[in-house]
């Protein structure tokens, strides 16, 4: 499905085995189980659950309201919010901040200019990442853990197997156990 100059709406359920390409946004109103989205310069919307076994590429803002099950997500230009439980087999990459309201399951997590917060427990195989502040909320079990000017904290127990470095304050509130 491509729209070169339009936006592209599915009211209700959607399943595509191709790639689903615009040039605005793209809203799937149900749940969506796809190969492939790219939104040039708009935002892409998912009301229901997601499960994307190809690259999920905008412009602009990607949210997801339900729970996803994606291969890689890519914002270059807005922020990346996932609503429900998230897992990634690829990596998650914005320019802007990306939220994980549930549980996360993701192989790495990169913000170029803004900020990482997970509400839930996390666990991440490869490197987390951002310019901004790294917030868990949950507990955390992750590969590393890299704020090049902002702060990290952890509001549950920790384990890391890799380094955690912040340009600024690094806290632990519950149990850590950081292997070097």
């Amino acid at each position: 499905v491509t729209s070169t100059s339009g936006v592209i709406s599915f009211d209700g359920d959607a399943i595509a085995t191709g790639a689903i390409s615009a040039d605005g946004d793209i809203t799937f109103g149900g749940t969506a189980d796809v190969a492939g989205v790219t939104s040039q310069s708009g935002v892409i919307s998912f009301d229901g659950d997601a499960t994307a076994s190809g690259a999920i590429s905008a412009g602009g803002d990607i949210t997801f309201d339900g729970d996803a099950d994606v291969a890689e997500v890519t914002s270059t230009g807005g922020v990346i919010s996932f609503d429900g439980d998230a897992t990634a087999s690829g990596a998650i990459s914005a320019s802007g901040d990306i939220t994980f309201g549930g549980t996360a399951d993701v192989a790495g997590v990169t913000s170029q200019s803004g900020a990482i917060s997970f509400t839930g427990d996390a666990t991440a195989s490869g490197a987390i990442s951002a310019d901004g502040d790294i917030t868990f909320g949950g507990n955390a079990d992750v590969a590393g853990v890299t704020s090049t000017s902002g702060a990290i904290s952890f509001t549950g127990d920790a384990k890391a197997s890799g380094a955690i470095s912040a340009g600024g304050d690094i806290t632990f509130d519950g149990n850590a156990d950081v292997f070097l």
